[in-house]
């Protein structure tokens, strides 16, 4: 079996890079000898300005994908924020076009483990026409289903496909026995501005001086919206600087996850530092910078409401973090609970695959 992955991949983002490894996982465990082809960053239909010109002097740029799209069995497009149009309009457009290409070769495609957001009309009808078509549709959160079905789509609903990664975590008694810290991954975003990099700073100094936590910035992107500029800056900033650290060496999800194992709270403003402290065990506090973040978390029954950067305030920050620390046990229970559905939950994304 061929199966051909279609995606936001080989950008620098860990949360992409979660996804695919989870849908990987997914597939191999239901077919070992399937063999799995990915087209992400540099491998895509050259539709782009710069990749189409480059595109008229080598040929291969278009042969390459579409050989990749006509020999699969099934193309899979997905997952994460890919149906969207607020951070770029081009994304929805590429996405379908490896669908409605795909589809006219004769392949089955499926659209996987994705999340649909603010879209103009154009986007909508293009999603439109690309679901319409595909064998089968699964979305990662309740909002997207609603609109999936408003559409008249068949969808079904599945977890975000970076918690089907199965990481080992280390044991309880490795991470108690090190420096009690506290892990924040911050983003830049639309209305990213100086007045959010002073309250992260104050926040910052607030855990050390009154908790005396250590601080671990923890980048999880190295695109051209890399995280660690903008950590770095807090990192200057603060008082009490000798007690916090960006950490831009961790590259793995399992390094990743089991660095979040032994924190006693994760604030993550990316989608996917929030879905790694569940995978981690860890209370986590979502920053939503975007319409996807508010989504996940809204149906999700660990009931974990994220703040959102229109509102959010230094005392309220205090009052959430405060209230998380308390509740740590908890919400500890809560995500053992929710790991070990899991694996039921995720039988629409495989389901298809025969």
């Amino acid at each position: 079996m061929r199966i051909t992955i279609v995606g936001n991949f080989g950008c620098g983002n860990l949360g992409d890079e979660a996804i695919l490894s989870g849908l990987k996982t997914l597939i191999l465990k239901k077919h070992r000898g399937a063999e799995i082809t990915v087209l992400g960053k540099g491998k895509l239909l050259p539709i782009g300005l710069r990749s189409f010109l480059k595109s008229l002097v080598q040929w291969r740029l278009w042969s390459q994908p579409l050989h990749a799209l006509k020999e699969a069995d099934y193309v899979i497009i997905g997952g994460g924020g890919l149906f969207t149009d607020e951070e770029s309009r081009r994304g929805t457009v590429l996405w379908t076009l490896h669908g409605i290409v795909a589809h006219f070769m004769g392949r089955k495609v499926l659209c996987l483990g994705v999340s649909i957001g603010k879209m103009g009309w154009l986007s909508t009808q293009l999603a439109k026409v690309l679901f319409r078509r595909a064998l089968s549709v699964v979305v990662r959160d309740k909002k997207s289903l609603d609109r999936s079905l408003a559409w008249g789509i068949d969808a079904a609903l599945a977890p975000d496909l970076a918690l089907a990664n199965d990481v080992q975590l280390e044991s309880s008694e490795v991470n108690t026995a090190s420096e009690k810290y506290v892990v924040i991954n911050l983003r830049e975003f639309k209305n990213y501005n100086e007045k959010m990099i002073q309250l992260f700073v104050q926040l910052a100094d607030f855990l050390v001086a009154d908790f005396g936590y250590k601080i671990v910035f923890l980048p999880l992107s190295t695109d051209a919206h890399s995280d660690s500029y903008i950590l770095n800056k807090i990192l200057i900033q603060m008082k009490h600087s000798e007690k916090a650290e960006v950490d831009d060496e961790k590259d793995t999800i399992y390094e990743i996850v089991n660095l979040m194992c032994g924190a006693e709270l994760v604030i993550s403003m990316r989608l996917h530092g929030s879905i790694f402290s569940i995978l981690a065990e860890v209370p986590v506090l979502p920053i939503a910078y975007m319409d996807k973040v508010k989504n996940f978390w809204s149906g999700e029954q660990l009931k974990v409401t994220p703040l959102s950067v229109e509102s959010i305030t230094l005392e309220v920050l205090k009052k959430d973090v405060l209230e998380h620390l308390n509740s740590r046990e908890r919400m500890q229970r809560n995500m053992r609970d929710y790991k070990k559905e899991l694996a039921v939950r995720f039988d629409p994304v495989t389901r298809p695959i025969l």
